[in-house]
């Protein structure tokens, strides 16, 4: 059992750190506020372009399901 509360808390360790790591990496304050950078997959930025039409698509269905 102390094995598997170990690793858990080297996990949790490590996660805190990347966590702590991009917090100080992405956040800076200005004279409006703060300003925070999101963590985005540029994988998923990629791909934001081709939602629309989807969306779109999928908006029309739904009209089309209520009339």
């Amino acid at each position: 059992m102390d094995d598997i509360s170990a690793q858990l808390h080297k996990k949790l360790h490590k996660e805190k750190n990347i966590c702590e790591h991009h917090f100080l990496d992405n956040v800076c304050q200005n004279s409006q506020g703060y300003t925070v950078k999101l963590p985005v997959r540029e994988q998923m930025l990629n791909n934001i372009g081709d939602s629309c039409e989807a969306v779109l698509n999928r908006d029309a269905f739904q009209a089309r399901s209520y009339a």
